[in-house]
């Protein structure tokens, strides 16, 4: 079944058709918001995403100092979804939006113009994200100071940049 608060979607690696069957839901837009970036730690058994400012879409505000700085974590064994980290808590420049009402983000019936983030898309936020292949370290864009950032998947700590 499709939705439209769908937001982190797995599809069965050998699907066919256009079928909702093959289709779990990991995440909704309330959960973790606008989102690009993607990296699986297999070690773990989970899937880091991150934070991606799109026109019309609304960004998770709740728990984080800034939301264009969240990246979330999606636990396949609990099926939870939390926040991993405010990349802004190790120093990261992520840029500023106005919030979702401010942008005039409301229900999914409801007209938007959101004219402010025009000129910020692919500026501001996260980019992609990977991991290393031991599991042991998430790299992080953040657009908007143009650097990856090294971080532990075991304590969330800065390693380098």
């Amino acid at each position: 079944a499709g939705g439209t608060n769908d937001a982190l979607i797995l599809v069965d690696y050998d699907a066919t058709g256009e079928s909702g069957a093959h289709k779990q839901v990991l995440a909704t837009k309330s959960e973790i918001g606008s989102t690009y970036g993607a990296a699986v730690n297999r070690k773990a058994g989970e899937v880091y995403v991150g934070a991606f400012l799109k026109r019309h879409v609304g960004l998770r505000e709740t728990g984080l100092s800034n939301p264009l700085g969240g990246i979330f974590v999606h636990d396949f064994t609990t099926g939870s979804n939390d926040i991993w980290l405010d990349l802004t808590s190790v120093g990261a420049t992520v840029g500023t939006v106005s919030s979702n009402t401010t942008r005039g983000l409301g229900g999914t019936t409801t007209p938007t113009n959101d004219p402010e983030t025009f000129p910020l898309i692919g500026k501001v936020g996260l980019g992609d994200m990977d991991i290393s292949t031991d599991n042991d370290t998430l790299f992080v864009v953040s657009l908007a100071d143009k650097t990856v950032y090294a971080l532990s998947t075991s304590d969330k700590s800065l390693l380098r940049t």
